[in-house]
């Protein structure tokens, strides 16, 4: 098949891209476990409506208070793009950006795929690599969510790729540049999402010795070249510039001066007393470990045993640096609280896609069945590897500690990432048998029983089916016409699966599109407000809030108020930030009007805020109440003029 193949590879890329894509969007959740997710979220609808980085939908969060630091713009930029998606649909504001850490993973995948046949593998193994990453690491569970650490994962492959591909390959003096410019604007837009990751440049300098790689000679070259020498020239010094006006412009950025001054100057400072547990906390606790939520890569630790290390040991060497390297700044950048509850060790994403090069001489052993023992142990660890990832994409991570709360009375604390007895991945399967809500979006939407919600997963096992017939059919030697057609038609599916499934997953009851008063309230606002005016929901992370998120689309900024809190003492409501809070909608420049929506009407306070702001001697415009008796819920607005003081 493979000599059949060969010229025709790009179909079969093609189709294993359409294959991962439509399998990750099968399990997609679209709805975020932490506010992590939110504040990227926020940051990217922003972006799309206002052109700032700025969150104010998120002043309501008692952590991050609306403030946005610049972290991983470039993540922000591409929600801010597919954001535009939904808002041409008047759907899925928010379900939308989940649309893209299956396309980052999807694209690792296939990239993971055409390293293996540059290193001299089969077109089956080389599929298998890309399936294995896809759907038996961590990736796959993290393909759900809304983190950047899949956009630097992706960066970073891409990087490793092109600068392997510059090194090891005949290529002509121009086309060798043009790898060497991608490599290094990969791997400046990887540190640009993750900062971590620029402790991977020392293993790229690695690469370069490796391959004995003669700069003066390629320099040379290059200078024969005079149109090509002077674009490079001219490029190298423009690049240059922009990263260094992004160093010293970006004061609140992850990448930038001042950053670095505080990195060097504080970290040394801080206390290191839990470094150890913290490093080894990432890679073998039973509740954080690297290995234990990916088994199938201690598989890895093997490739010095294979014929492949004499010729790839770089890669080896790469993947161990990275990974401890990152383990490293973590422990001494957090030291106790180096965890989150979020699934396995999410800050090492990253170096996943290097571990997965090393499988490739262990995989060929298993189809090859010349060693059974091998064999039966790769097949083990990868069926345990599966099982692990699917607990993880069934079950929310905020499910999982609301779990704990609930059913067990536990806070996650630091001792918890080493006790065996409530491992997670086991835990998570617990709660799958139990009868909590698998995190699943279009089966808690067929669960209201809208049978549109069937229609993105059949697309999905249609393009799945499709792509796997399309394998088939190109073993059997079928004329390139048909490979074409085939595969074209794959390409459209795939191409319209994002569309079919905000279709699909509309009425997600997580966004609470079903519901009257909010929907009618939000129509109202949308036909008064102007330009000028600006809209505040109460509360955050409510019913309410998560609505306009989604289906708002108006073209205004707006602000998450922070939620009421109740006092057992005075057995009462009451809002614990309401000083800051009004301070902030008094001083809002450049607006008119405010629109405040409140869907906390059936609360004792429900007015509070309002009534705050006409107590400052403020002008209330209007005020009306909507009601879904369906729901019994009740909506209530008011219109205040922010210049009648």
């Amino acid at each position: 098949m493979d000599n059949r193949f060969l010229g025709t590879r790009k179909f079969f890329f093609a189709m294993i891209f359409c294959i991962f894509f439509a399998g990750l969007f099968f399990f997609i959740s679209a709805f975020p476990s932490t506010d992590d997710e939110l504040l990227f979220a926020s940051a990217a609808q922003n972006l799309a409506i206002t052109g700032k980085l700025e969150v104010p939908q998120l002043f309501g969060n008692d952590r991050i208070k609306g403030r946005y630091r610049g972290i991983a713009p470039l993540h922000v930029f591409f929600g801010s793009i597919i954001y535009k998606v939904a808002e041409l649909l008047k759907s899925g504001g928010l379900q939308v950006l989940f649309m893209l850490n299956p396309t980052y993973v999807a694209l690792t995948g296939v990239t993971l795929s055409l390293f293996a046949i540059r290193r001299g593998y089969s077109l089956k193994i080389s599929a298998l690599v890309g399936l294995i990453f896809c759907f038996i690491t961590l990736a796959f569970p993290y393909a759900k969510t809304f983190f950047r650490e899949l956009l630097a994962m992706l960066l970073m492959t891409l990087s490793y790729y092109f600068l392997d591909g510059a090194l090891s390959s005949p290529l002509s003096t121009e086309k060798r540049t043009f790898f060497f410019f991608l490599f290094i604007g990969f791997f400046f837009c990887a540190v640009w999402t993750k900062e971590y990751l620029v402790v991977g440049f020392p293993f790229f300098v690695i690469h370069f010795f490796k391959h004995k790689f003669n700069l003066i000679d390629f320099v040379k070259n290059l200078r024969k070249k005079k149109g090509l020498f002077t674009f490079v020239l001219l490029f190298s010094l423009i690049s240059l510039l922009m990263i260094t006006l992004i160093l010293v412009h970006s004061a609140e950025g992850r990448i930038s001066f001042g950053f670095i001054q505080h990195v060097l100057k504080f970290i040394p400072k801080m206390p290191h007393k839990n470094f150890t547990s913290a490093f080894l906390g990432s890679l073998i606790s039973p509740a954080k470990g690297f290995f234990v939520y990916s088994p199938v890569l201690i598989l890895a630790l093997l490739f010095p045993l294979t014929g492949k290390w004499k010729s790839h040991w770089n890669d080896w060497v790469f993947a161990m640096g990275l990974t401890f390297g990152m383990a490293v700044l973590q422990a001494l950048a957090y030291d106790a609280d180096w965890w989150s509850f979020t699934w396995g060790t999410r800050f090492l994403l990253p170096v996943i896609p290097f571990w997965i090069l090393l499988l490739p001489p262990l995989l060929q052993m298993v189809l090859s069945k010349r060693n059974k023992f091998l064999q039966a142990l790769i097949l083990l660890m990868l069926f345990a590897s599966l099982l692990i990832q699917l607990g993880g994409v069934l079950i929310s991570d905020s499910d999982y500690v609301a779990y704990l709360l609930e059913e067990q009375g536990q806070f996650l604390t630091g001792e918890s990432m080493w006790q065996w007895s409530e491992l997670p991945f086991l835990t998570y399967w617990q709660m799958v048998f139990s009868g909590w809500q698998v995190d699943i979006a279009w089966l808690r939407t067929l669960g209201l029983g809208f049978l549109p919600a069937l229609v993105m997963p059949i697309l999905c096992l249609i393009i799945i089916l499709g792509g796997i017939l399309a394998y088939w059919l190109c073993q059997k030697g079928k004329p390139y016409p048909y490979q074409f057609r085939i595969t074209l038609l794959l390409l459209l599916l795939t191409l319209m699966l994002p569309v079919t499934t905000l279709y699909s997953i509309h009425d997600d009851p997580k966004y609470y599109s079903q519901n009257k008063a909010y929907r009618d309230a939000v129509s109202y606002v949308s036909e008064g407000i102007n330009a000028s005016d600006i809209v505040a929901v109460d509360a955050y992370a409510q019913p309410l809030w998560y609505f306009y998120f989604n289906f708002g689309f108006l073209q205004n900024s707006w602000i998450g108020l922070p939620p009421a809190k109740y006092s057992f003492q005075r057995k009462t409501v009451f809002y614990p930030r309401m000083d800051e809070t009004i301070q902030i909608l008094e001083s809002t420049k450049d607006t008119d009007y405010l629109y405040l929506i409140s869907g906390n009407v059936e609360e004792d306070q429900s007015g509070a805020y309002s009534d705050a702001l006409i107590g400052k001697g403020l002008i209330l415009m209007d005020s009306i109440c909507f009601i879904d008796d369906e729901k019994e819920c009740r909506v209530r607005l008011w219109v205040i003029d922010l210049n009648s003081q």
